[in-house]
């Protein structure tokens, strides 16, 4: 069953074992469909220092180099995170949408901060609604991590609503029957039978990056004549045609899969 409107306050956290596996792309992604339904959201954004932090007002930045202070602070990990903490019961009053975004290759962390607070416990007492993504691509070492994250997901916090994310940024998960790849998908799958799926699709080539790159965001993309795409991109106007049609094509298939997961209600028009 999806979640919905009556399922708010909501905590959504991605997170994986490798990095490049799409995880601030689809954090974005999911926020554009909430603000598409009017629900306030905050980012929560733990990545190491010179990764751009791409935030708006309100959101928080928790440096992951931070992580080497535990030992100093009260609850150790926790203690650093407790900005996050704060911006899931700041949610809680406002029946908004906290997003955390995790930095490749901190499972483990993310993994001892949900045993060590009994997270899922903290959240149902302020009566807000949890759920945990775990990313992979169609890579062989991410599937397997990802399944061993799945099934250490159920019995950190049980209480939590899981999900598995499939990246199709570096192809599709079609694999010859028999292979090592298809075993890996098959048991990914297993570990996820009851949990909701949410595939994403590929951006076709590099229209996404360069659009990224100059600053804009999906909506500002589809919004844009080819013109203005070509003068902020620096491409030509035929190519920056292809790529806004290309987004375009991503968020309709995108906002089908969200839909299944978070079906909110469209906000009224402006």
């Amino acid at each position: 069953m999806p979640l919905t409107e009556k399922n708010l306050p909501l905590f959504i956290d991605l997170f994986a074992d490798a990095t490049g596996v799409g995880k601030t792309f689809s954090a974005w992604r999911i926020r554009y469909h909430c603000d598409a339904a009017g629900i306030p959201t905050t980012m929560v954004r733990i990545e190491t220092r010179g990764v751009a932090q791409r935030l708006r007002k309100g959101d928080v930045y928790i440096p992951v180099e931070d992580f080497a202070q535990a030992s100093q602070r009260p609850g150790g990990l926790a203690g650093i995170l407790s900005p996050l903490s704060a911006a899931i019961a700041r949610s809680a009053q406002t029946r908004g949408i906290t997003i955390a975004d995790w930095a490749g290759g901190l499972a483990q962390h993310h993994a001892a901060f949900l045993t060590t607070t009994h997270f899922d416990e903290q959240l149902a007492s302020l009566g807000v609604t949890g759920l945990s993504i775990v990313a992979t691509t169609n890579r062989l070492d991410q599937m397997r991590q990802s399944a061993e994250n799945l099934r250490s997901l159920a019995t950190t916090a049980p209480g939590l609503h899981r999900a598995l994310l499939l990246n199709e940024r570096f192809g599709k998960f079609e694999f010859m029957g028999g292979s090592g790849p298809a075993a890996s998908y098959r048991a990914l799958l297993k570990a996820a039978q009851d949990c909701d799926v949410i595939r994403f699709p590929a951006v076709v080539g590099e229209s996404w990056k360069y659009a990224e790159d100059a600053g804009l965001t999906m909506p500002q993309v589809m919004l844009s004549k080819p013109a203005e795409f070509a003068e902020k991109t620096g491409l030509d106007p035929f190519t920056s045609a292809a790529c806004i049609t290309e987004v375009a094509a991503f968020w309709a298939l995108s906002e089908q899969v969200l839909n299944r997961v978070l079906r909110f209600r469209a906000a009224p028009a402006q």
